[in-house]
């Protein structure tokens, strides 16, 4: 098959894309590479620089994302689109109707904050929510209304969800979210874990001080001043000769996994009921790692707490900050959850199997 991937979050798409070329198909990546974390793509969409003219770079942008109406017109037997706005805001009701209106089967890999997700999580025990507001959308600090939740926005998301032939989810909550609305009845809705190759390694013990590793990108989405409240707790305990801690913000994906290589431990999200990309991440390379991991949300892809080596944590410093302690009395078990979580990436993350789970849904909507 020809597949035109459109956008990626976390190499999601990236990771895709070489399972399903393995597979023999022919797969084109359009993306910003994530914008600074530079995952690589086939054709890439302009990335602003540091402190360049924001009117100037917006026109960039849109320049860059409307070439890829030339590609649009080449013969694809699937269009994959991750969430319901790859494009810049200024086009992007143009761009998805234009795909949308043309009559090729359309996949959307619903990765994303959108109406339906909101709503959903909102009823959860925690969500990304409250944080993200404060820190990730400080101007609508003083509104109630998220910008998934304006008239026109749900308007514009509806259109999109009724118009593709499937919806993926790969998150837990991404799926539950549409278990409830028309668009479950109406379109394909599918629920595939992410793709993850697991990484060539050593079982190993931690050094003298244990390596503990976060990487910041979304401060409220992620939950991270939990993490950054549990550290410094324990940097002013008795604890902390026993630590080391390596604090990075936003660095490209290149250099993010360099840092994650040398590290025993990775502080993923908190706000999360699932784990995501970056955390599957983490345990293809050995480490252990702070995620979401609740029961209902392994079971969603068949797994169960007792198998997931996933350290499970919530909006909560203090659980965070206790079990990190509680890795100092289980150092020298370190080689065998390493281990564990080679061989969850492996049963549940498969690149190929995942990547047949696709072919088939592709194959059932053309």
């Amino acid at each position: 098959m020809n597949i035109l991937l459109i956008g990626d979050f976390s190499a999601a798409h990236y990771n895709l894309k070489l399972a399903l070329e393995s597979l023999g198909h022919k797969v084109l990546l359009y993306s910003n590479k994530d914008a600074y974390k530079q995952i690589p793509t086939d054709k890439a969409f302009y990335v602003p620089k540091t402190n360049e003219n924001k009117y100037l770079a917006s026109l960039k942008v849109i320049a860059s994302q409307l070439r890829i109406i030339a590609d649009l017109w080449k013969d694809w037997d699937i269009i994959q689109l991750i969430a319901h706005s790859p494009f810049h805001h200024r086009i992007n009701s143009f761009l998805m109707k234009y795909i949308l209106t043309r009559n090729k089967p359309t996949v959307l890999f619903n990765a994303a904050c959108s109406y339906p997700y909101n709503q959903f999580v909102r009823s959860l025990k925690y969500s990304p929510c409250q944080l993200c507001k404060i820190h990730d959308l400080p101007q609508i600090n003083k509104s109630s209304i998220c910008p998934h939740e304006t008239k026109k926005q749900i308007s514009f998301e509806e259109y999109v969800y009724a118009k593709v032939q499937a919806i993926v989810s790969s998150h837990y909550e991404y799926y539950k979210s549409f278990e409830d609305t028309p668009f479950h009845k109406k379109n394909h809705l599918i629920p595939i874990p992410f793709p993850v190759k697991e990484d060539d390694f050593k079982p190993q013990k931690p050094k003298d001080k244990l390596i503990v590793y976060l990487g910041i990108t979304r401060i409220g989405f992620k939950g991270v001043p939990y993490f950054l409240q549990a550290i410094e707790e324990i940097k002013s305990s008795k604890y902390s000769k026993f630590f080391e801690f390596i604090i990075e913000e936003k660095l490209p994906y290149h250099k993010h996994k360099e840092v994650l290589k040398n590290a025993d431990v990775l502080l993923d999200q908190t706000s999360s009921y699932s784990y995501g990309v970056n955390a599957l991440l983490g345990l293809s390379l050995g480490k252990i790692v702070f995620s979401g991991a609740e029961p209902e949300a392994l079971a969603a892809i068949g797994a169960s707490p007792e198998e997931c080596p996933i350290i499970n944590v919530g909006p909560n410093s203090r659980e965070i900050k206790e079990k990190l302690i509680n890795l100092l009395e289980i150092r020298n078990s370190f080689p065998d959850l390493q281990i564990k979580g080679i061989e969850f990436v492996k049963k549940y993350h498969d690149p190929i199997k995942i990547a047949r789970q696709y072919e088939n849904l592709y194959k059932s909507i053309i």
